[in-house]
């Protein structure tokens, strides 16, 4: 397919993204784009986030965005802030519970604060020339900052507490998620070698359960409902995981590849969020968004989209989710990258006792 048919075909999607209302299960779901994406300094988003305060921060490949409903405020190196940012590329955004936003680049970590916008390098180690790969915050305030072959701890004020050497072979790793489960357990994904969970009396990072055919993990997700944990894989698509089981045999279990329009199956997951209204699991692979329903036997059964979403296989290669849960509306965000990038708001409306 050329790139004209292809960018007609673009064209088309965006202009039909304003029509589709989708129904699942007597509840609706709509897709429209997001404002002001005109306003970005280029059409390349990596990451999307959310703060406490609902504003939207977009994570370009040239600088960092704040949206707050109305106007676009853009932080970056450029001729009127030559020396802002070492590297204009965002790779990663989280807040800490000082409502500071943290944000890695290509080329270093930085704090924000948001009561005066002033943005401070994280000056540690050689970490200024390092590529943030991760950042989370976990409960205690605690922020993990991962970068090759280091798993960093800071204080919320910046201070290093400890760094723990990520290697395999010799070789180094990345942290896909520091993940905080439900006892309180620090969990932590590493590149080619599975989970770890933190033994707090010796402050090392220890093997959970590791299993031989599931060793890159990029999403953990726990299941109120349902009572188990969902990780999303790289070759191995999705995996229902109960850390409790008796049976070793029963503790990773396998699901169905998402499977495209074109009876393509993948097993490469990019990200993983799970919607508090209908309780999907929604995923983004090197192909497309895909939607699954659970089963009360934990199984997963792939939803129909083509309701509430055209097919984007022709222009879309990488894609990051999120969501918020705000009153009765909760949304779901997607960007779309191929050459150009476009990014929708996936509505998710829930209709309860005749209230839309």
């Amino acid at each position: 397919m050329n790139f004209q048919t292809c960018k007609h075909l673009f064209l088309l999607f965006l202009w039909g993204l304003f029509f589709i209302v989708g129904s699942l299960s007597a509840q609706k779901i709509a897709v429209r784009p997001i404002p002001l994406l005109d306003k970005l300094p280029v059409k390349a988003i990596h990451r999307i986030f959310q703060d406490s305060d609902g504003y939207m921060w977009y994570g370009t490949f040239n600088g960092l965005c704040r949206y707050d409903g109305y106007n676009i405020d853009v932080f970056r190196s450029d001729i009127f802030t030559p020396n802002l940012l070492r590297d204009n590329y965002i790779t990663y955004i989280v807040e800490d519970h000082k409502k500071k936003i943290w944000f890695g680049t290509m080329k270093g970590l930085y704090i924000l604060d948001k009561a005066t916008y002033r943005i401070t390098p994280v000056e540690v180690d050689d970490i200024s020339e390092k590529n943030i790969f991760t950042i989370n915050v976990t409960s205690d305030g605690t922020v993990w900052v991962s970068v090759a072959g280091w798993l960093y701890r800071f204080n919320a004020d910046g201070t290093l507490l400890k760094r723990y050497e990520m290697t395999f072979n010799q070789v180094a790793q990345y942290v896909y998620i520091v993940y905080e489960d439900r006892k309180g357990n620090l969990i932590i994904s590493v590149t080619d070698c599975g989970m770890y969970r933190l033994n707090k009396e010796t402050d090392t990072f220890e093997p959970y359960f590791h299993h031989k055919e599931y060793r890159f993990i990029e999403r953990i997700i726990w299941d109120e409902i349902h009572h188990c944990y969902w990780l999303g894989t790289w070759e191995k698509g999705i995996v229902c995981f109960d850390p409790e089981a008796d049976d070793a045999e029963r503790r990773y279990i396998s699901q169905p590849l998402p499977v495209d329009i074109a009876h393509q199956a993948t097993g490469d997951v990019f990200h993983m969020v799970q919607d508090d209204v209908f309780h999907y699991l929604w995923v983004t692979t090197d192909k497309d968004l895909f939607v699954f329903r659970i089963t009360e036997q934990r199984k997963l059964e792939q939803v129909d989209t083509s309701l509430f979403l055209q097919e984007t296989r022709c222009f879309m290669r990488y894609t990051r989710i999120g969501k918020d849960s705000y009153g009765f509306q909760h949304s779901i965000w997607r960007v779309l990258w191929w050459r150009s990038v476009t990014m929708e708001l996936i509505n998710i409306r829930w209709l309860r006792c005749g209230i839309e």
